[in-house]
């Protein structure tokens, strides 16, 4: 989880493998730079409203979660590092 230049990580998933762990920090990684850019009123607006969106189109809680475009944008660039 990130918040704004700040990443918290479960201490079990540090254990975990390389690459997974990588991924993982390329993916907060790219929170913080959305935190910067959008502010911090932008980045909860853009989140809230992309999970609300999910949920209001009839998506589970983890299907809505996953739909965030923050979201996407850190899984997708997280796939590639």
């Amino acid at each position: 989880m990130t918040l704004r230049q700040t990443i918290f990580v479960d201490p079990p998933v540090i254990g975990g493998s390389m690459d997974g762990s990588r991924s993982l920090l390329v993916h907060e990684l790219v929170h913080v730079r959305q935190w910067f850019e959008l502010g911090v009123l932008g980045f909860l607006w853009s989140y809230l409203v992309g999970y609300l969106r999910g949920r209001w189109s009839g998506l589970g809680h983890r299907e809505a979660y996953l739909g965030i475009e923050l979201e996407v944008e850190a899984r997708r660039l997280a796939d590639l590092a």
